[in-house]
C-alpha cells in the first residue's frame, strides 16, 4: 500500500504536483532522466537530492543531488535497513492520500467512456485490468499507446515490464519473442504501435522458429501518433510526414502462422483474447484506433 505512482508519460497530476513540494527526493536506481524528470522542469534547485545509482556517470546530468552514492540498490538498501530506523506513521496521512490519488488515476469507468470511431483503449484495458494473468510479462514499444499500459496496467514481481529506456521505437516484438522463449510457462503481452511494429516484425520468424508464443498487439491508427501530437502541439495544422501506408496486419500475422484478428470494436477485443491466449502458435491482435484518441487523457 505504499505504491502511489509512477514519473513517465502517463504519471498523475496529483504525484507531480506532489513531487515539486518534496522536501527530500530518495532516487534509487534512476537515471533521472528526460523522462523521469517530465523533460527536466520536475525537480528544481531547492530540492534535496539522495541518488544512489550504480554507475557516476549519471549524478548531476539532469540536476545536482546534494548525496550521491555509487551503489547498486541490493547492497545500498541493506545497508540503509541495518543502520536506519524511521517511524513513518508521521507520513501516513500524506501515502494514504497519495495511494488514494493513484488507485483513483488508474481506475476506469467504462460507462462514461467518449464515443470513438474505432475499438476504445480505455474499455480495453478495463478488460486487461481483470484478464491478465498475475506473472504475465508485459512489454511495450516507445509511444503514446504505451500510457494506457503505463497508467492502468499494475506491475509486480518477478520480471513484469520490459520496456526501452532509450525511448526507442521497434523494442515492443524482439523483447516479446525473448520474454516468451526465455518463460514459456507465463503469458507474454507485448503492445506497440502500427509504426513501431512495422520497425521488427519479422522477429514473429523467431518465436515461431523456437516454439515461443507471446501475444503482440498492434495499436493501429494509421500515423506516427506522438510525432504527429507534438508536431499539432507546436505547429497547429501543419502535420508532416506522419501519416503511414500499412500493411493487412491480420494476413501478415497469418503469413507467420500465428492466430490473428482485428478488433475494430472495444467489445470485440474479450472473445479475441481469449482465442489468443488459448493459441498453440501465439497471436497478432490489431486493434483498430481512432486517430483522436492520442492520449489516455482524450
Amino acid at each position: 500500500g505504499n505504491y502511489i505512482g509512477e514519473l513517465g508519460t502517463s504519471s498523475n497530476p496529483d504525484l507531480l504536483a506532489r513531487v515539486k513540494k518534496a522536501d527530500v527526493i530518495l532516487a534509487l536506481n534512476t537515471r533521472l532522466d528526460e523522462m523521469t524528470t517530465q523533460s527536466y522542469t520536475l525537480l528544481e534547485k531547492g530540492h534535496k537530492i539522495i541518488h544512489i545509482y550504480p554507475s557516476a556517470e549519471e549524478f548531476g546530468k539532469s540536476c545536482m543531488p546534494a548525496l550521491a552514492i555509487e551503489s547498486h540498490i541490493a547492497p545500498a538498501m541493506s545497508a540503509l535497513a541495518g543502520s536506519i530506523r524511521l517511524d513513518g506513521r508521521g507520513w501516513a496521512h500524506w501515502r494514504d492520500e497519495g495511494r488514494k490519488a493513484y488507485q483513483d488515476w488508474t481506475r476506469i469507468d467504462a460507462s462514461r467512456e467518449k464515443s470513438w470511431s474505432g475499438a476504445d483503449m480505455n474499455k480495453i484495458y478495463a478488460f486487461l485490468q481483470e484478464a491478465l494473468p498475475r506473472d504475465a510479462i508485459i512489454t511495450t514499444d516507445a509511444g503514446n499507446f504505451s500510457g494506457w499500459a503505463q497508467r492502468y496496467l499494475r506491475y509486480g514481481r518477478p520480471g513484469r515490464l520490459l520496456a526501452p529506456v532509450s525511448g526507442a521505437m521497434g523494442y515492443a516484438v524482439p523483447s516479446a519473442v525473448a520474454a516468451a522463449i526465455a518463460h514459456k510457462e507465463r503469458t507474454v503481452l507485448g503492445i506497440c504501435g502500427d509504426g513501431g511494429f512495422m520497425m521488427s516484425a519479422q522477429e514473429l520468424a523467431t518465436a515461431r522458429h523456437y516454439g515461443a508464443k507471446p501475444i503482440i498487439v498492434v495499436c493501429n491508427n494509421g500515423i506516427y501518433g506522438t510525432i504527429r501530437m507534438h508536431q499539432q502541439r507546436e505547429y497547429p495544422g501543419r502535420s508532416s510526414a506522419t501519416r503511414l501506408t500499412n500493411p493487412d496486419f491480420v494476413k501478415m500475422g497469418e503469413s507467420y502462422g500465428l492466430y490473428s484478428a482485428r478488433a475494430v470494436h472495444a467489445d470485440d477485443f474479450p472473445e479475441i483474447w481469449h482465442q489468443a491466449l488459448a493459441s498453440e502458435t501465439g497471436a497478432l491482435i490489431e486493434i483498430v484506433m481512432d486517430p483522436a484518441q492520442i492520449t489516455t487523457r482524450s
